[in-house]
């Protein structure tokens, strides 16, 4: 799940970006390669369309992983499988809030604070009936990026009763993914925008 591509463009253009403009600096953001560590490899500034198959969707905010019961694994491999995608979801927020950080500070300097809150993610695990929702999280700890994660909620699906709250809990990532994550994704997208045009 994350936010339609065509949705974040329009919610660009309240930042001074026409649609061709938002397009076109979305594009640039993941074509421009720099090194986000010294001696690091270059790697692209930004990739908000992380998965080729998702070409519609940019900066994801939560994914299900089911895959791993279908092909005869257990809950806990799919559960490892949504950490990966977590973190990965979680280094697309930073990357961002390093690009506002550093445009802000006109500094190449990794920020040792950002003014946004730290970056969730969420995933879906299942086994069979069973469903497991998760939110991950990072945050500075004594100069160390830590992650941590935390078990919300799980359901047996063929138990109403357990569902129900199970299908609200997605409802209210559903809306805040696209409620306050969008609109802080596109004001941290809009100073990236500005500073670039500088």
């Amino acid at each position: 799940m994350g936010i339609q591509l065509s949705a974040l463009i329009s919610a660009l253009s309240s930042q001074n970006l026409n649609k061709v403009k938002a397009r076109t600096f979305l594009t640039w953001l993941q074509n421009e390669m720099v090194q986000h560590e010294p001696d690091g490899p270059l790697e692209p500034m930004l990739i908000p369309v992380p998965a080729p198959r998702a070409l519609d969707l940019a900066f994801p905010f939560a994914v299900v992983e089911g895959k791993a019961y279908s092909t005869g694994k257990q809950i806990f491999e799919a559960k490892n499988q949504a950490a990966v995608s977590g973190a990965c979801g979680l280094k697309i927020q930073l990357d961002l809030d390093n690009l506002v950080d550093r445009g802000a500070t006109g500094s190449d300097a990794l920020p040792t604070a950002s003014n946004t809150e730290p970056p969730l993610f969420f995933t879906i695990c299942t086994q069979g009936p069973i469903h497991e929702l998760w939110a991950h999280w990072t945050l500075v700890e004594d100069g160390v990026r830590m992650f941590g994660s935390t078990l919300l909620d799980s359901c047996n699906a063929l138990l109403l009763d357990q569902g129900e709250d199970f299908v609200v809990g997605l409802n209210n990532i559903g809306l805040w993914g696209l409620g306050p994550f969008m609109k802080s994704v596109v004001e941290r997208l809009g100073i990236v925008a500005g500073k670039a045009k500088a």
